[in-house]
This record gives C-alpha cells, sequence and structure tokens, in this order.
C-alpha cells in the first residue's frame, strides 16, 4: 500500500472512531441516529482532511513553520467542520421530518438546533480531536517516518537484529561550495536539496534514518528494497527530480548540485537508546562500510557504487544493467572484502 493510501486510511479510520466517541461521551447510545451523524461527520471529516493533508496543505509544497502550519490547518478544518455538521446533521433530520433539506435548515427546529443545543459543542469537540490529529501528524512528520509510532509502542525499547539496506547520499564538492557560498547560503542549498528530493525518497520506499551534515542516510527493510529494486532506483529518481530543477537551482545559486552516493546492506542492531533526547538509532559495521565507500565515489570517479552482497540480492529493471568498478580497494580498516559496481542507466530519467 502507498504512503498516500496509508495516511488516507489512517486519517479517515481515526475520524471514524473520534465521530462515534462523541455519543458515548455525549450519552446518546441509545439513538442510532446520533451514531450514524456521528459516523458520517467523523468519516467524511476525516476522508477529506486526509485529501487536503496530502494534495492541498501538504507542508512539502508550502513551507512553514510548524505553528503556522498547526494554526492554518486547524482554521481550515473548523471551516470545514461547520458546514459538514450543518449538513450531515440538516440532512438526517430533514429525512426524518419529510422536509427538503434547505427548507428544513432554516426553520425553526434546525435553528434552535444551532443556537439553543449542542451544535457548539460538536463543533468544539470536533476542533479538538482535528487539533490533536493535526499536531500528531505534524510531531510524526518533524520525528520521522514512523519513529513516533515506535515510541508510543515501545517496539524497540528492547534492540533488536535486522538485516538493512543503507544508502549514504551527499552533495559534491561541500567544502569548496560552502567556503564560496557562504555558510547561511550553502544552509539554505541543503535545505533546498533534501525538500526537494523527499518525494524522490519516498517513490523508492525509502526511509530518511539521519541528516549528517551534507549527507543523508537512507534505509530500506529488505523486502520493501527488493521489490522493484527500490533501493537501486531511488538513486535516479533523484537524479531526474534534481535535473527537473535545473532552472530553479540555475536561477537561486547559479549552478545545478551534484551528488554521489553509496548502498550496501548487512546485519544491525536497532534499537531506543537517550533519556532526555532519545532516538531510534543503528549499529552495525554495514553503517561504517557504507560511509567507507561513499568515500570511495570521488576516488574511483563514480556517482553511484554498490557493494556486491546488495547486488547479488537485487533484479534490476530491464534498462538498467550493474558493471563492475574494482574487485578490491583498501579501507581505512583494510581491504575491502568484496566487489564494487556501479548501475549504467540506458533508460530516460524517470
Amino acid at each position: 500500500m502507498s504512503r498516500n493510501k496509508r495516511t488516507i486510511l489512517t486519517i479517515t479510520i481515526s475520524g471514524l472512531i473520534l465521530g462515534v466517541s462523541y455519543p458515548l461521551f455525549a450519552g446518546e447510545l441509545d439513538q442510532p441516529v446520533a451514531l450514524i451523524n456521528g459516523l458520517s461527520i467523523g468519516g467524511i471529516g476525516g476522508y477529506i482532511i486526509s485529501l487536503f493533508e496530502i494534495y492541498v496543505l501538504n507542508p512539502k509544497n508550502r513551507r512553514y513553520s510548524f505553528p503556522v502550519i498547526v494554526i492554518t490547518k486547524t482554521a481550515i478544518y473548523t471551516f470545514l467542520f461547520f458546514f459538514l455538521i450543518i449538513f450531515v446533521k440538516g440532512l438526517a433530520d430533514s429525512i426524518a421530518a419529510s422536509e427538503p433539506f434547505f427548507q428544513y435548515i432554516l426553520g425553526d427546529s434546525f435553528q434552535h438546533f444551532l443556537r439553543k443545543e449542542d451544535f457548539d459543542l460538536i463543533l468544539i469537540y470536533s476542533l479538538i480531536m482535528v487539533g490533536f490529529i493535526i499536531f500528531t501528524i505534524q510531531i510524526n512528520k518533524k520525528m520521522g517516518q514512523g519513529i513516533l509510532l515506535s515510541f508510543i509502542t515501545g517496539r524497540l525499547h528492547e534492540p533488536r537484529e535486522e538485516v538493512r539496506i543503507f544508502m549514504f547520499l551527499d552533495l559534491k564538492s561541500s567544502t569548496s561550495l560552502a567556503e564560496k557560498m557562504g555558510a547561511v547560503n550553502y544552509h539554505k542549498l541543503l535545505n533546498d536539496f533534501f525538500f526537494d528530493i523527499t518525494p524522490s525518497i519516498e517513490k523508492g520506499h525509502g526511509v530518511i534514518y539521519r541528516y549528517v551534515g551534507d549527507q543523508v542516510v537512507l534505509t530500506w527493510k529488505m523486502k520493501d528494497a527488493m521489490q522493484n529494486a527500490h533501493c537501486i532506483m531511488t538513486y535516479f529518481y533523484v537524479r531526474s527530480t534534481i535535473n527537473d530543477l535545473k532552472d530553479k537551482y540555475q536561477q537561486k545559486y547559479g549552478f545545478l548540485p551534484a551528488f554521489r552516493a553509496a548502498i550496501h546492506c548487512g546485519q544491525v542492531i536497532r534499537g531506543e537508546i537517550g533519556d532526555i533526547k532519545s532516538q531510534i538509532v543503528f549499529h552495525g559495521e554495514p553503517l561504517y562500510v557504507t560511509g567507507q565507500i561513499e568515500k570511495l565515489c570521488g576516488k574511483l570517479g563514480q556517482d553511484l557504487l554498490v557493494s556486491d552482497p546488495l547486488k547479488n540480492k537485487i533484479q534490476l529493471p530491464t534498462l538498467y544493467t550493474f558493471r563492475k568498478i574494482t574487485n578490491s580497494v583498501n579501507l581505512d580498516s583494510g581491504p575491502l572484502p568484496f566487489s564494487l559496481f556501479t548501475v549504467s542507466d540506458n533508460a530516460p530519467d524517470q
């Protein structure tokens, strides 16, 4: 299931649960109409919110600060639920009263509901719940993909062994760029670059593990990486994205940023670490080796290097082929015990 579909499903189900919870709090569980209204308002509202989150108000497209995002979304969804409550409640009651919808909501009975009964309480409840959902979504995005759920469930409180794929991707000539551009402008370049390539990383089912200076470290579970060679194709998705944004970077910075990447796999330990500041971290030799392979990209004149252990597990799409670069090379810790490959791209950019 795609990330967008999971988002729609999660928010819609949350809306349904919160919608049916109001009759419970209001002591109206014995009233079928109240349950139907709650489910309708929660389900429809949740679905609309999910569409807004993905296609309209996604912070990937609008770079606003955390407070501005939360306040703006809350205001928009207040407007949404104001009319949604009127529509659902008015439609159900007008059907029960056998009256036309607009005639009923303009009548004394519905106006009494709006002014004297619990319309304001339903709206306040909806806004509190929506605010909670929005806050949780934003916190989850700030913490990283799946991290909040791991903390809440305690799933990684005890360390566990996993076989993972890692990609180290960083900008070329970062030191000279930083000296030439100045610290502030270089930071803006990094922010633009990481911001712009995030959709490509998501397209390749990659998880952003951490940012280290001019480098982003990505990781995959083996099953996610094997499907359609996602861990390899992510490099080409990123390349295509940056090429498509050539005019933007030329206009803003005077050049198109170049990057390189190294990909390797192996067994690591994953778990929660820290107290005042907790993190989900990976420990193991594959991380060190991937970092060393990334350093070899420059020495070997390659933009992409793939380790032999990973190459043997991946089935590339038809138009892509592995090409051996070297049989052996020395790392800081000694000889690399396997060959390195690059990937020849005989297809147009994705």
